[in-house]
């Protein structure tokens, strides 16, 4: 009986080694998705921050136009 005892601690304690084993290799994963989930969004939040840096630019080129013919029109309804 005590031999049975030891081996079925010994199981336990194998499968403990094992089940920490696997814990880690979860958190280790876990741990990768997140890194490439947060570089994915940081990549996606850079790209939306330079397509309004472009519409920004295109506006303000509008503007410009605009100023310069509302420019243009006065200084011919002038002469």
């Amino acid at each position: 009986m005590p031999q049975q005892k030891e081996l079925g601690l010994a199981q336990i304690k194998d499968v403990a080694q094992k089940a920490e084993q696997a814990a880690e290799q979860t958190l280790q994963v876990a741990q990768q998705i997140y890194s490439q989930a947060t570089a994915a969004a940081l990549s996606e939040a850079e790209q939306q921050v330079e397509d309004l840096q472009n519409q920004i630019k295109q506006a303000q080129q509008k503007t410009e136009d605009l100023k310069q013919e509302i420019k243009s029109q006065s200084e011919s309804t002038q002469s």
